[in-house]
């Protein structure tokens, strides 16, 4: 669906049941149905990689920000995109001394990275792109159980997958609806 624009056609306005959670996008991308299990049916059931999961977040989504290494820190800081109709969580996002937000975004499992990971970091990139007015185009990915990090650079093959995701995940919920009507 398309956005309302408002007065100030730069700025648009999503209904809520149109904006589009960063870690669906991660779902999406990683299985289509485990996506709709969990958006579409509204299932869920633990097992020991989301239990991992859950143990590794609690440290890291506890809202607050630090300096280490001359670099500000945020953990767990809200990230939107008003042009996309995106919102969702970045884990950390250190701030270059140039005031450049980087995003790290923590997994439990051992290195390599996966295609899904990289357009969830990719979709907090373009959040923090337009929330800082900055130009943003790499993270990392910090695999747990090999306490290592990965840089991801993001590229246009990422946006643009991210954003036909986003149009699919919209028609999904749309035809949805429009079924239950």
């Amino acid at each position: 669906m398309d956005p309302i624009l408002s007065n100030n056609d730069s700025e648009y306005k999503w209904k809520e049941e149109d904006l589009v959670n960063i870690r669906a996008i991660q779902h999406y991308a990683y299985c289509k149905r485990q996506f709709a299990l969990i958006y579409l049916e509204n299932i869920w059931l633990d097992n020991v990689y989301t239990l991992r999961g859950k143990h590794l977040h609690e440290n890291v989504d506890i809202p607050r920000g630090i300096v280490r290494e001359n670099l500000g820190v945020e953990f767990s800081l809200p990230v939107w995109s008003e042009r996309l109709g995106l919102i969702g969580v970045a884990d950390i996002v250190e701030f270059l001394p140039d005031g450049t937000p980087y995003p790290v975004d923590y997994k439990p499992g051992p290195l390599p990275s996966r295609y899904a990971d990289e357009l969830q970091l990719c979709s907090i990139v373009l959040c923090l792109e337009e929330m800082f007015n900055k130009s943003v185009n790499k993270g990392a990915l910090y695999y747990n159980k090999s306490r290592r990090r990965v840089e991801i650079i993001c590229i246009d093959k990422h946006f643009s997958e991210i954003k036909k995701i986003i149009k699919e995940i919209r028609d999904l919920f749309k035809n949805l609806i429009y079924r239950l009507l």
